[in-house]
């Protein structure tokens, strides 16, 4: 895939994902020109007047969630072990690589199932 870097601001969510015990960052505006799906990429808190930031390996969920009868793309991302508190922040994510499309699960637990799995090919391409 061809590089994507997505910068918003980091805004409260429903918490869906916390719920399913992965928080996620919800982002503002909403990033164009990347087909929806799972993805693993970098998160970077962007600090003004600093030339280098940290980057932190994430997995990210970009469209819509069905499970949960939303049709309203979002972008939300789980920094891997990463605990700090973002609301308000700027950062950017870039998208590495698509690892599953977005799709319906019979149910949250469905859902929670796949994600650990997620989370598994996550870790794995950042080892």
């Amino acid at each position: 895939m061809k590089e994507a870097v997505f910068k918003g601001r980091v805004v409260h969510g429903k918490e869906v994902g916390r719920t399913l015990g992965v928080p996620t960052l919800n982002f503002e505006p909403k990033p164009e020109g990347v087909d929806f799906g799972v993805y693993v990429g970098f998160v970077r808190i962007l600090v003004p007047n600093s030339v280098e930031q940290k980057k932190y390996p994430s997995v990210a969920n970009w469209g819509p969630q069905p499970t949960f009868k939303s049709e309203e793309p979002l972008l939300e991302v789980h920094v891997l072990d990463f605990s700090d508190e973002l609301y308000g922040k700027e950062v950017s994510f870039e998208f590495l690589k698509k690892i599953r499309d977005v799709r319906t699960f019979e149910s949250p637990e469905a859902l929670k199932g796949q994600i650990q799995k997620d989370l598994v090919e996550a870790r794995a391409f950042f080892a």
